[in-house]
C-alpha cells in the first residue's frame, strides 16, 4: 500500500475510532498495541503495519453497526471503494 493510501486509511479509522465508547478504544488497543496499552490512540493507529489497516477499517465498520452507531455510509465500504480508486492512479 503506498503512503497516500495507508494516510488516508489511518485517517479514517480515527474519524471511526472517535464515535466509539472507550472499551472499544482499548479493545482496539489490545489488537493493535498488546505491548503498550497506555500509547495514545493516535500513536496506535500511526504505528499500525500497513497490511491491518483494512482489517481494522472493516473492525471498526462492524462495530459501529453493532452498537448502531453507524448512521453515515458504511465506513468500510466508503473507505475501500475510494482506496481502489486512489490505487488506480498510482
Amino acid at each position: 500500500m503506498n503512503k497516500k493510501m495507508s494516510d488516508f486509511a489511518r485517517k479514517e479509522i480515527l474519524i471511526g475510532l472517535k464515535k466509539l465508547p472507550e472499551n472499544n478504544i482499548l479493545f482496539f488497543k489490545r489488537m493493535y498495541s498488546h505491548k503498550n496499552l497506555d500509547l495514545n490512540i493516535n500513536d496506535v493507529v500511526k504505528n499500525m503495519p500497513d497490511d491491518k489497516l483494512e482489517h481494522a477499517l472493516f473492525q471498526i465498520d462492524n462495530t459501529l453497526d453493532n452498537l448502531n452507531l453507524n448512521k453515515e455510509n458504511k465506513l468500510y465500504t466508503w473507505v475501500k471503494k475510494k482506496l481502489i480508486v486512489i490505487g488506480e492512479f498510482f
